[in-house]
């Protein structure tokens, strides 16, 4: 039996039949430049070229920026980035919804061996971090997903019959709370059938 997902409004009251939810709000046109920070779409567009399409080293982008600031310096213009560093500034100070990146400064406080310890560790690393729960948030929130989210948990098994997992509603845990609630709250799992 497959279950399909209820529709329901922001309050997770489940809509009557044939009525839609009301249409989210769309965050960009409450902006003056939808490009923000980048300032236009073709300082956006290079900036998600080398940094997100091609994945470039600062080397490659600070040629890039030297090629254009070529090409615009007879006209008494100047890139809208001197370097790498700058355009990674930029890219950093992109702000979607309110879950900012934390900053820990991790270091491996455990004993070490005599002589000249792995270079790993005397480091300091720096782990940046979400609320990722948040992030889930704004992401169902975002209307680019709303065609492109799987709402109801299953399972899937390849050709040898393996479970195969490879997103939420894939995973055990999903299945297991949409067929304990579906069920019962006391339903045991291992004599539940599934097929794709």
């Amino acid at each position: 039996m497959v279950q399909i997902a209820k529709p329901c409004d922001e309050n997770g009251e489940y809509l009557l039949p044939h009525i839609h939810p009301q249409p989210l709000p769309n965050p960009a046109a409450a902006t003056e430049n939808p490009w923000n920070p980048f300032g236009s779409r073709v300082k956006f567009d290079f900036a998600h070229y080398h940094f997100i399409e091609v994945q470039n080293l600062a080397p490659l982008i600070d040629k890039a920026l030297d090629l254009w600031a070529a090409t615009i310096a007879e006209y008494g213009k100047d890139t809208p980035w001197a370097n790498a560093k700058e355009l990674y500034a930029t890219i950093d100070s992109i702000q979607q919804g309110d879950s900012p990146w934390k900053v820990y400064k991790i270091r491996y406080q455990g004993p070490h061996p005599q002589g000249t310890p792995p270079k790993w560790m005397t480091q300091t690393y720096e782990l940046c971090t979400r609320d990722t729960r948040q992030v889930l948030h704004h992401q169902l929130a975002t209307t680019q997903f709303k065609d492109s989210i799987n709402l109801t948990p299953y399972q899937q098994f390849d050709g040898d019959g393996q479970h195969t997992w490879s997103n939420l509603m894939l995973a055990d845990w999903a299945w297991n709370q949409a067929v304990c609630c579906w069920i019962s709250p006391n339903c045991s799992f291992s004599n539940i059938i599934t097929s794709t």
